[in-house]
Parts: C-alpha cells; sequence; structure tokens
C-alpha cells in the first residue's frame, strides 16, 4: 500500500482518508461475498427456495 505525503505535511488526512477508503471496501467485498453466497445457495438445486436477504 502507497501512502501519498502531500508538501504541506498533511499526513494525518491523508492517511485517515486512506483508512477510510480501505474500510468501505473491504466492507463493500465483504457485502458482495455475502450476497454471492447466498445467491449461491439459493440457486443450488435441492435447497428449499427461501427469499434473499441482503443486509447493506
Amino acid at each position: 500500500m502507497t501512502v501519498y505525503i502531500e508538501a504541506t505535511g498533511n499526513v494525518n488526512t491523508d492517511l485517515l482518508s486512506a483508512i477510510n477508503n480501505m474500510i468501505f471496501l473491504n466492507g463493500l467485498l465483504f457485502s458482495l461475498k455475502h450476497y454471492l453466497f447466498q445467491l449461491y445457495h439459493f440457486l443450488r438445486p435441492g435447497t428449499p427456495k427461501t427469499a434473499l436477504k441482503h443486509d447493506l
């Protein structure tokens, strides 16, 4: 992971925004994996067709 430091020496906000972006992306990936996992179980033959639950 590369952290770009501006010439103004404003390191904290850059680091915080990078951490926030990583947390947001991790949450997005987790939601996507959760949704695909439920979709896989929903479409798999031999399982009861219950409604898809997806909480964002």
